[in-house]
C-alpha cells in the first residue's frame, strides 16, 4: 500500500476516535475536517499533471511508441513526442533507454531517473530554459558524436553520470551543476576534440575525468568556465585548449 494512502488512513481514524470519544457523536467541525482530509487524498496520491510524459520502454525520442502522455486521468499511449513546449514534466524511467540518433530534439523539466538512460548520438539535443528544473539527472546522459545545447541548467545528482568525448560539443549560456557524487567523464580516444562552448559554466563539486589516447578538450568564449569544488582528474596525452575560464 502506498506510503500517503496509508497516512491518509491513519488520519481519517485519528478524526473519527477523536470526535467519537468527545461527544459519543461527531460534531460539526469533525465533520468538516473529516470531509476535507476525504477531499484532498485523491490529490495527494496523485502527483501527475496534464501532459507529463514517461517512457513506455527503451527506444527512439522521435517515435510516439516510446512515450506515454498523461491525460488528466491516466497515462495514455502519447499521439506526439514531447519537445519541452507541449510537455510538462518529462520521465525517462528507470531501466529505459532512450536514443537520439538524428536530427534535433528539445525537453524541458527532463528527468532521468536512476537507472534511465538518454543516449545522443550524431544528433542535437537541446535543454530548454523554463519553468521548474530544466533537467534532473539521476541516470546517465550518454554521447556519441552529439550536440547539447543548454540553454536552461543540466542538474547532475549524486547517482548522476555523463558520459562524452570525442566530437561531441556541449554549448549553450546554461550551467551544468555537478553534485557530490556526480560525475562526467570526458574520454578522447582520437584527433577530434570535445568541446564547450558560447558561455556554457560547468560547476563541479563531484568528479571530472578527462583522459584517452588523444585529441584535446576545448574551451571557447570569454564566459566559458569550468568551476571545480570537487575532483577533476586530466591523464593520458591529451590537451586543454583553453580560451574560456578554469577555477
Amino acid at each position: 500500500m502506498h506510503l500517503l494512502s496509508i497516512l491518509s488512513r491513519f488520519s481519517t481514524k485519528l478524526f473519527v476516535d477523536f470526535c467519537a470519544i468527545k461527544n459519543r457523536k461527531v460534531p460539526l467541525i469533525c465533520f468538516v475536517l473529516l470531509m476535507a482530509i476525504l477531499t484532498l487524498q485523491p490529490a495527494v496520491l496523485n502527483a501527475q499533471s496534464l501532459n507529463d510524459y514517461q517512457t513506455s520502454g527503451s527506444g527512439p525520442w522521435e517515435s510516439t511508441a516510446t512515450w506515454e502522455r498523461y491525460d488528466g486521468a491516466a497515462f495514455v499511449p502519447a499521439d506526439a513526442v514531447p519537445d519541452g513546449i507541449n510537455s510538462n514534466i518529462i520521465t525517462i524511467l528507470s531501466g529505459h533507454t532512450v536514443n537520439i540518433t538524428g536530427g534535433i530534439q528539445s525537453a524541458d523539466q527532463l528527468v532521468i531517473e536512476q537507472g534511465g538512460t538518454l543516449f545522443v548520438a550524431e544528433a542535437t539535443f537541446t535543454v530548454l530554459s523554463g519553468t521548474g528544473t530544466d533537467m534532473l539527472l539521476k541516470g546517465s546522459l550518454l554521447m556519441g558524436g552529439g550536440t547539447v545545447f543548454v540553454n536552461g541548467s543540466i542538474d547532475v545528482t549524486s547517482t548522476g553520470h555523463i558520459s562524452c568525448g570525442s566530437g561531441d560539443l556541449f554549448s549553450g549560456n546554461g550551467f551544468i551543476d555537478i553534485a557530490p557524487g556526480g560525475s562526467m567523464a570526458i574520454l578522447n580516444n582520437d584527433p577530434a576534440s570535445f568541446t564547450i562552448d558560447n558561455g556554457l559554466n560547468i560547476n563541479n563539486s563531484g568528479d571530472m575525468t578527462f583522459n584517452g589516447a588523444g585529441g584535446d578538450l576545448v574551451m571557447n568564449g570569454s564566459e566559458t568556465t569550468i568551476t571545480n569544488s570537487g575532483n577533476f582528474t586530466w591523464d593520458g596525452p591529451v590537451n586543454i585548449n583553453m580560451n574560456g575560464t578554469s577555477n
